[in-house]
């Protein structure tokens, strides 16, 4: 049967879209390969792959004016993980196929006849110059015969287009002289031929280095559909950083577009903000509250506990971001009909522990992960760059002014130029940092570490102001109120310094181990201690106002219109009190969803997160919950 004209035509764009990607294939740099790798020593030279890999590019046209940005996202998941939870069903069924499986064969045999295949999802954004985004996924395929490319999702279509056999990118050998070919047809509707030269061996300099070890390519892609596409590509291959340059032409060879690497994110517009008054909505009556389950964190259906509370963006349309174990950091759509739609997702090399930071000057995000990266990326979910420190980055990023403040498990407490991720500075805490940076004033930070120490450090060159010893851990992020730097510390001692000079105001033992910073409001210090105990000080003196009885309290406690305090438990439950500790409302997630769907758990592990008039919280099994009007 004939898909109707409108479809061809769909079909036909998808089928210029691959010409316009093909030249930008899933090769970036590549600290560690498997072993064995499919396809060979040459290919995983010319062409690594690791997961979690980025790169952002800037578009040109033949007189070199601008076209857009393109942002590249790399996810190399497990095989089988692959073709059951990360390729569109098309993509996998054809997977299946190609190495002699169905969707009904079982495990056992999937996983030996898939053994030596690698598969590959690039996901691209391109940023055009009117601020639109234009995304989709690119899916690729690596055996001992090579690089193949099996198809693309298009997202604004919501379109598939599969080759059939797979479009050899690359042969397993790659040397000056090699030449390849495929042919087959695209949804099996369209003609496709691919043929492909490496043409020269040479050096390549651009914004990413000088690379010795190059090899160009030339490939040309003809696909006969409603309209003839034809384009002709040449790229650069080099050495441990796979493609970092590449050409576009038409048939008479003409350039058509040209791709290079970007350092520099200094010349992305920023995304659209919400108006301030809507940013900065105040919570209404809690008996308007309703709670309401909208998303779900891990989309693969494994038992991945969440790893951040949710981050709320005042963007336009506004998001809420949530992250999981071996998972990715989503973003779901946090209004009206389309709350809980993903709005997009981004591969790291790790897992995500730093909560990410909101810069609304510039429409950016930045938070760390395991692979021991600080990542920015754009409001509308292009990755902008990375900086690569010693260990695991855990703390919340302080954006001030042009710079991003950090810590690092390595020690190091480090001030990243925010539009290139240049380092500005970096100063030495003497111990692992997971406590996040606090700002006070115009001239310095304060921020804890592993060892008990609280440093202030000069926010224009990391200069040690002052340091206090803490006597124990500091793992909560610290809270500045005016010129009071509060610090919770995990033997169980709350602290208020002289945020200017480091002095000692006041101290008190609220007698359990505090890992989550304090909530203050309206005078009080609100702090979560273990077993799940809430204990409310002066903030003016330190004295204990009242202790809630221990009943599996868990994460942050927040304090909302200066008039309530928030907290969740390991039950599942939202909890509301007065200041003075009344319990007034509560509302559980049980209520909402079966057992069965959450495997009998309903905990949540890291307090809620106020934002945009209402009250977001993920609990253990990655389900995100909305509490609101």
């Amino acid at each position: 049967m004939r898909p109707p004209d409108h479809a061809r035509r769909e079909l036909a764009q998808l089928a210029l879209t691959f010409a316009l990607v093909i030249g930008v294939g899933a090769a970036f740099f590549q600290p560690w390969t498997p072993s064995p790798a499919p396809g060979g020593p040459d290919l995983n030279r010319y062409a690594p792959i690791v997961d979690g890999q980025s790169r952002l590019y800037l578009l040109q046209d033949a007189a070199e004016q601008l076209v857009g940005w393109e942002s590249h996202n790399v996810s190399a998941p497990a095989v089988l993980y692959g073709v059951t939870h990360g390729l569109r069903p098309e993509v996998a069924i054809a997977v299946l196929a190609r190495y002699g499986l169905s969707r009904t064969s079982s495990l056992s045999q999937d996983a030996e006849a898939l053994g030596a295949v690698r598969l590959t999802i690039v996901r691209r954004r391109l940023l055009g110059r009117d601020g639109r985004v234009e995304p989709a996924e690119v899916f690729y395929a690596r055996d001992d015969a090579g690089h193949h490319l099996v198809g693309l999702y298009d997202e604004r279509s919501d379109a598939t287009l599969v080759f059939e056999p797979f479009l050899q990118l690359y042969p397993r050998d790659l040397a000056p002289g090699s030449r390849w070919s495929s042919e087959g047809k695209a949804n099996g509707q369209f003609d496709y031929r691919y043929e492909g030269e490496v043409v020269a061996r040479g050096s390549r300099e651009n914004a990413l280095g000088r690379f010795d070890d190059c090899l160009q390519i030339r490939t040309r892609y003809v696909l006969r559909a409603t309209s003839l596409v034809d384009r002709t590509t040449v790229e650069w291959l080099c050495a441990g950083a796979g493609t970092v340059e590449s050409e576009i032409f038409d048939p008479s060879g003409a350039l058509v577009r040209r791709s290079v690497p970007l350092t520099s994110a200094a010349s992305l517009p920023p995304p659209p903000l919400m108006d301030a008054a809507q940013g900065e909505a105040t919570l209404t009556s809690p008996d308007q509250w309703r709670l309401s389950p909208i998303a779900k964190a891990n989309l693969s259906g494994a038992e991945f506990e969440s790893t951040i509370r949710p981050a709320w963006l005042p963007l336009d349309p506004p998001l809420i971001l949530a992250a999981a174990y071996n998972s990715d950091l989503l973003a779901f759509r946090a209004d009206g009909d389309a709350r809980g739609q993903l709005a997009w997702r981004f591969r790291t090399g790790g897992t995500i522990f730093g909560q990410p930071a909101f810069d609304p000057q510039r429409g950016r995000m930045y938070f760390g992960a395991s692979d021991k990266r600080l990542y920015a990326l754009d409001g509308r979910g292009l990755f902008l760059w990375s900086f690569l420190t010693g260990d695991n980055v855990a703390t919340r990023p302080l954006v001030i002014n042009d710079l991003v403040i950090f810590g690092s498990e390595d020690g190091g407490v480090y001030a990243l130029d925010a539009d290139t991720g240049a380092l500005r500075w970096r100063a030495e805490a003497g111990a692992a940092v997971v406590s996040s940076p606090a700002r006070v004033g115009d001239q310095h930070i304060i921020i804890g570490t592993d060892d008990g120490q609280v440093l202030a450090y000069a926010i224009e060159d990391g200069e040690l102001l002052w340091d206090f010893d803490a006597e124990g851990p500091v793992e909560a992020d610290i809270v500045v109120i005016g010129e009071v730097a509060l610090v919770a510390v995990s033997t169980g001692r709350v602290l208020a310094l002289d945020a200017r000079t480091g002095a000692e105001l006041w101290q008190h033992d609220v007698g359990g181990a505090v890992r989550h910073p304090p909530a203050v409001g309206a005078g009080l210090v609100v702090v979560l201690s273990h077993p799940g105990r809430i204990t409310a000080l002066s903030l003016a003196d330190g004295r204990r106002l009242w202790n809630s009885a221990a009943r599996r309290y868990s994460g942050a406690p927040v304090i909302v219109n200066d008039q309530y305090i928030l907290v969740t438990d390991n039950d599942g439950q939202i909890h509301l009190s007065n200041l003075e500790g009344q319990r007034l409302m509560r509302w559980a997630t049980s209520e909402h969803i079966a057992p069965a769907e959450t495997g009998g758990r309903y905990d949540f592990i890291y307090g809620p997160e106020v934002g945009g008039g209402a009250i977001w919280a993920i609990n253990a099994r990655t389900v995100l919950w909305r509490l609101g009007p």
